[in-house]
């Protein structure tokens, strides 16, 4: 019948469509992806091929929160397809961090609470970890820190980031000579860096007049420097 042949033409159309549009997202061509995605659910927009290629389209473009809405869509209408999940947890993941960052000049709970989340949807990843760590650091937990730090160390001995933490935590903890060691190991892999370098003078000079006030006190039982 003419229904028929209609239907069965906006069908071929729709997938023609839809297959453009992943041929565009093959090569990175994410403007004419996102408009083949775009025309495709405007005629239907329960079409899981379509929302999955948006949410690619959108995971490229930093839009976690819609990329996450759009696998969210997908997941429900088709559970058990690979790169529904797939996009499901990468969206949740960036998400998360994402939320973390732009909490933590305000609300530290907060932003700990995201990169947790983060943490369990990619436990063996080291950016929540190290996320997690500095947060601690800055409130002066350094226990949970040194803990964090250690844990991307264990994994990535050369981690700057994770070095530095130590570095900051020793330094925080007064343990110039330790602090001055690791910040001079992450000054060496990562020589531009202003905090470290910052961290690293901060810590040699603390451990001069250390030194120089065990020499004035000793004999006198005077602990050298007051903690």
């Amino acid at each position: 019948s003419l229904t028929r042949l209609r239907s069965e033409r906006a069908r071929v159309i729709q997938e023609g469509e839809r297959q453009r549009g992943f041929d565009a997202l093959k090569t990175r061509d994410m403007t004419t992806a996102q408009q083949k995605f775009e025309d495709v659910l405007k005629r239907a927009p329960k079409d899981v091929g379509a929302l999955v290629g948006l949410g690619f389209v959108r995971l490229d473009q930093k839009r976690f929160t819609d990329a996450l809405a759009l696998f969210d869509q997908a997941r429900t209408l088709a559970p058990q397809r690979a790169d529904v999940a797939e996009g499901y947890e990468t969206a949740q993941y960036w998400s998360a961090m994402e939320r973390g960052a732009a909490l933590e000049s305000r609300d530290a709970a907060a932003a700990l609470a995201a990169y947790q989340m983060a943490q369990s949807v990619r436990p063996g990843e080291d950016g929540p970890t190290l996320a997690i760590a500095q947060v601690r650091l800055r409130q002066h937990d350094l226990a949970g820190a040194r803990h964090g730090f250690e844990q991307v160390l264990q994994r990535a001995p050369n981690n700057v980031d994770a070095i530095a933490g130590m570095g900051f935590v020793h330094l925080d903890e007064k343990n110039f000579s330790e602090a001055a060691a690791r910040l001079e190991k992450a000054r060496t892999l990562a020589p531009n860096r202003k905090d470290v370098e910052d961290g690293y003078r901060n810590a040699r000079f603390w451990g001069l007049m250390t030194e120089a006030c065990a020499l004035v006190h000793r004999g006198q039982g005077q602990d050298p420097l007051p903690r």
